[in-house]
């Protein structure tokens, strides 16, 4: 199987007036960063999650109205307005931290990798 658009904005609905061309666009982008070997028969979701992340990252407010999966920086509400620094923990160590996607996609990552495995010589008994 292969993602679609449709599997797109279906774990992000934000995204369904986002162009079509466009998020083929970003899938084709988001094969890069997931390897098939290591997701192995979560690699279809791996992709949709990364895709999403990347829409993310780049679509206008114009294109997913309420999309609001970034960290909140500033708010305003008539004459009032907030302004929030980054600062220590609170300071993503990736961009993956930025969107509720890269989140899940790191979750993947850390379900679907492979860990170390020792293996040690010795006489077994027969």
């Amino acid at each position: 199987m292969s993602v679609s658009a449709t599997d797109v904005i279906d774990i992000a609905p934000e995204y369904s007036g986002v162009a079509t061309a466009k998020i083929n666009r970003f899938i084709e982008r988001a094969k890069l960063s997931a390897n098939e070997k290591v997701f192995g028969i979560k690699y279809d979701l791996a992709v949709t999650y990364m895709t999403a992340h990347l829409l993310s990252r780049s679509v206008t407010a114009e294109e997913a109205p309420g999309a609001d999966s970034l960290i909140v920086t500033q708010e305003k509400v008539g004459q009032l307005s907030r302004s929030y620094a980054q600062t220590g923990s609170a300071t993503p160590s990736s961009s993956l931290e930025l969107t509720k996607y890269g989140l899940e996609f790191k979750r993947l990552v850390r379900e679907c990798a492979t860990r170390p495995v020792v293996i040690t010589s010795g006489i077994y008994p027969a």
